[in-house]
């Protein structure tokens, strides 16, 4: 099995970005977007602070991603950011649902005012007869880093309450915004692999990116009984962040 996740920059860079997705899809099974833009409102336009923003992003990457399920998630800041996840149709999906992670708080940056929370969209996936939970995360961001913060902390203690609710095998991945030597980083790798450090990962940001940002912010996380059989993180130019691609099997 293939899983692509990727931070998509309310899909600004549109058509290298479903360019990527054609080459992918073929032999994917499950693709991860966190910043996915749907037809906002007035208010989320005039709130969000991604100049280039593409208003139906969803719907494009719907058209792109024939033979997929969607699932389109709630809105996590006021601006209308929202995570989805595609699953091949090949695949049998049972439950989803949205765990919040932090509560919105307000926020000015790039001269405008909006409030930001934090979030995990899931699926319990059947494979083979075994389960799969998945968790498309997209963390709490601030505009001074990606360190400890206590929203931080109870984000990773809030996500690892409800996968230890679950059976089967479990995978974590997405924008995080966190940096690899936070405590935030560390509970989590604690009970899951961290692949990112495994694999020596030099960045998950691409040049797109802004100057002064760090050079982490995206993971992928395994339970015991997925079995690795590949991992990568390609320079690929179609949002400020870099795709995580996981090939695996369940054991």
């Amino acid at each position: 099995m293939k899983l692509v996740s990727l931070n998509i920059l309310m899909g600004k860079i549109t058509e290298p970005l479903l360019e990527f997705l054609q080459r992918q899809k073929s032999d994917t099974d499950i693709f991860c977007f966190q910043e996915v833009w749907e037809a906002p409102s007035n208010s989320e336009i005039e709130a969000n602070p991604i100049e280039g923003s593409v208003p139906d992003t969803y719907s494009r990457l719907a058209k792109a991603l024939d033979g997929f399920d969607g699932y389109l998630g709630p809105a996590q800041s006021s601006f209308g950011q929202r995570k989805a996840t595609f699953v091949s149709k090949r695949l049998t999906v049972g439950h989803s649902g949205e765990l919040g992670l932090c509560e919105r708080e307000r926020i000015d940056f790039a001269s405008r005012g909006f409030e930001r929370g934090s979030g995990m969209q899931w699926l319990s996936l059947s494979v083979n007869g075994k389960t799969l939970t998945l968790g498309n995360v997209h963390g709490f961001w601030t505009p001074d880093g990606k360190g400890d913060i206590p929203q931080r902390i109870r984000q990773s203690k809030t996500l690892l309450e409800f996968m230890d609710g679950k059976q089967g095998q479990k995978i974590l991945c997405g924008d995080f915004n966190l940096n690899p030597d936070t405590e935030s980083v560390r509970m989590i790798a604690e009970k899951f692999r961290d692949l990112v450090k495994e694999y020596g990962v030099k960045t998950t940001r691409s040049r797109l990116c802004r100057p002064g940002i760090g050079l982490f912010a995206d993971y992928m996380f395994v339970s015991e009984g997925i079995k690795v059989t590949g991992f990568s993180v390609p320079d690929e130019e179609v949002s400020d962040h870099l795709p995580l691609l996981l090939s695996f099997e369940i054991l």
